[in-house]
């Protein structure tokens, strides 16, 4: 898998700092907050429902790729105050890629987590994958950093993996 892996890496990447320049212009509009000790997902002004907002990895190569079973995209944003110990966060999510939203409950250790450095912007890659039950499925987990959000907010892109 670790070909796998590494051919989707450049995208994975390009999809996160996408997602990170999405979540910032949800957190400037007002759609999402962070408020007390959690997110909370708003209509804005004329809006009657809120709509989904689309995945950043639509059009792109992810979308084609029979290996990639789902890409997951999160912004979160921390809840607790910095150096807070234990820390807290809560996220809001972006439209799936195919919608699959399966949680496995797997995702127990790492083969790549290069996020204990910096958290702000990093990766993982997590065996077995915490979304997809399969048994040689992983996550590639990609970190940004949110610029304009709140401090310390960051994009989360999971893209799930499974051997074709």
């Amino acid at each position: 898998m670790q070909s796998t892996v590494d051919g989707v890496r450049p995208e994975a990447e390009k999809v996160a700092l996408a997602a990170a320049t999405v979540c910032a212009a949800q957190y400037a509009s007002g759609r999402f907050t962070v408020k007390g000790g959690g997110c909370a997902l708003n209509v804005l002004p004329g809006e009657k429902l809120v709509p989904e907002i689309p995945s950043p990895a639509k059009g792109t190569p992810l979308e084609s790729n029979a290996s990639v079973a789902d890409v997951q995209v999160m912004c979160e944003a921390p809840t607790s105050a910095p150096g807070a110990n234990p820390t807290t966060s809560c996220g809001q999510g972006l439209g799936s890629l195919r919608g699959l939203h399966e949680i496995s409950g797997n995702g127990s250790g790492y083969a790549e987590d290069t996020c204990r450095k910096n958290a702000a912007d990093c990766s993982q890659i997590v065996v077995p994958s915490g979304y997809s039950p399969a048994p040689d499925a992983v996550d590639l987990k990609v970190v940004k950093p949110v610029s304009g959000g709140p401090p310390g907010a960051t994009a989360v892109v999971t893209v799930t993996l499974v051997k074709k």
